[in-house]
């Protein structure tokens, strides 16, 4: 997959050392810290084989049951971070932390956003507690 500074893919990034200046030209340095969201996402993507991790958990979530599978991914073609998507006319758009498009093995199109949550809270829950409530309900 190769990933964009933004939608005209003027600037590729290659490395988590790009990935890091595009996203302090986008946002702000005070944004950019270890152990927080963006920066945890660029190690994800560029250190940790975040690509290969997506596609699995995408792959599981397209399954039908465990003997036949409604799709799968084939390929993830490229992302941009800090995207702005804009669903209605409603001010502003929704800033992903990093949007991705690619393809099903049936021809479909995909989109998927991702959001990168490392040290926020939802209603006074971590995330994991707030993930292990919602699964129950």
């Amino acid at each position: 997959m190769k990933f964009f500074s933004d939608k005209t893919k003027s600037v590729e990034i290659q490395s988590f050392e790009q990935w890091k200046e595009v996203f302090i030209k986008k946002d702000t340095n005070s944004h950019w810290k270890e152990g927080r969201s963006a920066c945890s996402l660029a190690h994800f993507i560029c250190d940790n084989c975040g690509e290969e991790q997506i596609i699995e958990k995408v792959n599981s979530i397209l399954q039908k049951d465990e003997v036949e599978s409604l799709d799968e991914v084939e390929s993830l073609d490229e992302g941009i971070i800090e995207f702005e998507n804009k669903f209605d006319d409603f001010r502003n758009g929704r800033i992903q932390d990093l949007s991705i498009w690619g393809k099903t093995k049936k021809g479909k199109k995909i989109y998927i956003g991702v959001e990168a949550k490392v040290d926020e809270k939802f209603d006074n829950k971590t995330l994991k507690d707030a993930f292990e409530y919602a699964k129950k309900y």
